[in-house]
């Protein structure tokens, strides 16, 4: 209760500047949550399984390819005109995606989307710097993520009710249902212009010091390039191609897969947020006590069981919803748990002054396989449904098997090449063991 109050106390007692970002932050939020959850649905009842898998990919590489032209530009325009630009241009590309008939101009489209998603992956953070001061910091960072999530959390659990609402009252198919439910969230999610109209510049000193590069992106891996980092973009690799084979069309397969209603939907997706925050703040105690690399791998491996539950939850008859609720539940929280170590362990493998281009080739390597594996989904969910025994197979189940698979070889990778010399058990918490040992 004391922490709680704290934050709120440092919130209130932060700049003009910082409580505005939260606000539109959180506005952008909304915005998000409803893409996760109803575009995916829009696009592949508009078009075909093939054509979400590309229009993914291609929203996934310009976010992927966002971070190095989103930081110029903060630095050389400032924060305002950036965040204006991602906000307006991404509520125009959500609402876009209700209307657009052709297929390139769909791919474009959410290329330019994952653009305008990465100015709120990389201008919170330096934002928020820029606008506190040390002791307000980390308690207005925590605000900001914690109620960005909680607006994910609520625009995603009332997606169902919005959809029933909208066929109830108005008369609408499903598609239509989903595209106003899309349409309200990205109007939502404009109104984060007006905070930001309200802000203050960032003074120019305070921006973003993003020099020219001048090497290629082979030049940097040809700097950082050591056996470990290798494996580690290999291990990397095989996380990201089986991520993106099913993460993204979770709603695709609750809906079309296991033919569950809106309202059920929504109620599901929602929950792997909670367990998300949950997994984070749980991460920390366990590299504690596991180390590192365990952690790591555990959190990894553990996962695969509860994806072989969530695709086969329509084998547990009338149990089917509280079983793929707490299987996804889990799968969430597991996957998520360890994240901030999947960035931060390789960076370990160089010296200081390589950590920064390593950084931006994992990003930019994970990102690109993620893409490429949504790519290759969207051929693999136009499979029709066959069965092996007593279990059904289908487009949409695939990916989970092959994802399983993928996630085994690349944790088999991890702890074979890293736990010997990286996987670091803090001394107290080891001594605690013994002795209670």
């Amino acid at each position: 209760m004391n922490a709680v109050v704290s934050y709120i106390k440092d919130v209130k007692n932060s700049s003009k500047n910082a409580k505005l970002f939260i606000l539109t932050n959180v506005l952008f939020a909304i915005l998000m949550g409803a893409t996760w959850t109803g575009l995916g649905i829009v696009i592949e009842k508009t078009f075909n399984p093939k054509v979400l898998g590309t229009a993914f990919a291609m929203h996934t590489l310009g976010m992927a390819v966002s971070a190095v032209p989103v930081g110029r530009g903060a630095n050389k325009f400032g924060y305002k005109p950036v965040l204006m630009a991602g906000t307006v241009v991404g509520a125009a590309c959500l609402v876009l995606n209700g209307f657009i008939p052709n297929v390139l101009l769909l791919y474009v489209i959410n290329f330019i989307f994952g653009l305008s998603q990465g100015v709120y992956e990389v201008l919170p953070a330096p934002c928020i710097n820029a606008n506190t001061n040390e002791k307000e910091r980390s308690s207005v960072m925590a605000v900001m993520f914690g109620l960005y999530w909680l607006a994910v959390v609520i625009i995603t659990k009332t997606s169902g009710n919005f959809i029933s609402i909208f066929q109830a009252k108005m008369g609408v198919s499903e598609l239509v249902a989903y595209k106003y439910y899309t349409f309200i969230a990205a109007g939502v999610g404009l109104l984060g212009i007006f905070p930001i109209m309200a802000m203050d510049e960032v003074d120019k000193d305070e921006r973003l010091n993003v020099e020219k590069k001048e090497s290629t992106l082979l030049q940097d891996l040809k700097v950082v390039a050591n056996k470990e980092v290798m494996l580690y973009l290999v291990y990397m690799g095989l996380i990201g191609l089986g991520a993106g084979l099913f993460c993204p069309f979770f709603a695709n397969f609750f809906k079309n897969g296991l033919n569950l209603d809106p309202t059920v939907v929504g109620n599901i997706l929602s929950v792997q947020y909670f367990a998300m925050v949950i997994g984070m703040f749980i991460c920390p105690l366990l590299v504690k006590r596991l180390g590192s690399v365990v952690t790591l791998g555990a959190a990894s491996l553990a996962s695969v069981p509860f994806m072989l539950i969530i695709v086969n939850s329509d084998q547990f008859g009338s149990a089917m919803i509280p079983v793929l609720t707490a299987a996804f539940f889990m799968r969430s929280g597991l996957m998520n748990l360890a994240m901030p170590v999947m960035y931060s362990l390789p960076l370990e493998f160089v010296e200081k002054e390589k950590r920064a281009p390593l950084a931006g080739i994992i990003s930019l390597f994970s990102s690109g396989t993620r893409a490429l594996s949504s790519f290759i989904a969207g051929y693999i969910m136009a499979i029709p449904a066959f069965n092996v025994g007593k279990y059904l197979l289908d487009g949409y189940r695939i990916p989970y098997y092959v994802a399983g698979i993928l996630y085994t070889i690349a944790t088999i990778i991890l702890l074979k090449t890293y736990v010997k010399k990286y996987n670091k058990i803090n001394k107290d918490v080891k001594q605690e063991s013994e002795m209670a040992a």
